[in-house]
């Protein structure tokens, strides 16, 4: 039984289908507290699926929440534990996941861990989306077999030290709110904990899976996302590339039919002035 993590979700108008997959593999893990709940919905759809699972999750309504990094910090300061573990609330996780994740934080310098995030596909992807270039497109996060440090991570699925990081961890200004895809607040969590000499891990066999709809696998949606990530390469100033093998054939064409949506974001980014105080934070996707 972990005693020491939580395990938190935000929410926002959920597919109840997709949340209620994910919420049955959450609560089935060997976690004392309960699996919170920190829901922003313009509904109740999420309400109802989490009152399906009775005590082992605690949902908590948080309609004035200004986006994801509000609704994560409420999270946080519901969690009454030194560890709190993020998820998704289209990530399953697979059996067992959170301990590898726990088990790597108490590494006393080891500030945040990330899960292995593979994909599920709900329907059939276009064979460009299955290249390793369109996976930060996809929050998708698959390293390899073998634990490694990083210098970020992608959301999904990741953890953190409370002692070792802010107070509270996140920015709101710099987190996903909703009708702006753009959030850099992983990034800034991440980089502030290496200044301070810490370590960002990806934990190789805590793995679980992106339930990615037929919506998204689309050109429109790709291209939309990339254009986002011009926007994060506009204010970031910089990019430190995650280690991966070297690209093939097949990413350099999923790079090329992005690159005008990611040149498109980068000469018309919607600045943000916040990003002023954190000049050279990382983007979750390399360079086209």
């Amino acid at each position: 039984m972990l005693t020491d993590m939580t395990l938190a979700l935000p929410t926002y108008n959920d597919e109840p289908s997709i949340l209620r997959v994910v919420l049955n593999a959450a609560a089935s893990e060997p976690i004392e507290p309960p699996v919170i709940v920190v829901d922003m919905s313009t509904d109740d759809r999420v309400r109802r699926v989490c009152e399906e699972f009775g005590n082992r999750i605690r949902y908590h309504h948080y309609p004035e929440s200004t986006g994801v990094s509000a609704s994560r910090n409420r999270c946080v300061a519901l969690a009454g534990t030194r560890y709190v573990t993020l998820l998704d609330s289209d990530v399953r996780p697979n059996h067992g996941w959170l301990g590898p994740l726990a088990r790597k934080l108490r590494d006393p310098d080891v500030a945040v861990v990330a899960s292995r995030i593979m994909p599920h596909w709900l329907a059939k992807p276009p064979g460009l989306f299955t290249s390793r270039a369109a996976a930060p497109l996809l929050s998708l996060f698959d390293l390899g077999d073998e634990t490694i440090d990083v210098v970020r991570v992608i959301g999904g699925s990741y953890g953190f030290d409370r002692e070792l990081v802010s107070d509270p961890p996140f920015d709101p200004a710099l987190g996903r709110k909703p009708g702006d895809p753009l959030g850099l607040e992983e990034n800034v969590l991440c980089e502030m904990a290496r200044s301070n000499g810490l370590r960002i891990v990806y934990v190789a066999d805590s793995v679980a899976h992106h339930m990615i709809p037929r919506e998204r696998l689309t050109w429109r949606f790709m291209w939309n996302r990339a254009r986002v990530t011009g926007r994060e390469r506009r204010l970031v100033g910089k990019v430190e590339p995650l280690p991966r093998p070297p690209r093939t054939s097949v990413d350099k064409m999923f790079l090329l039919a992005i690159a005008p949506a990611i040149l498109a974001g980068m000469v018309r980014p919607q600045a943000r002035p916040e990003m002023s105080r954190h000049p050279s934070y990382d983007s979750d996707t390399e360079h086209a």
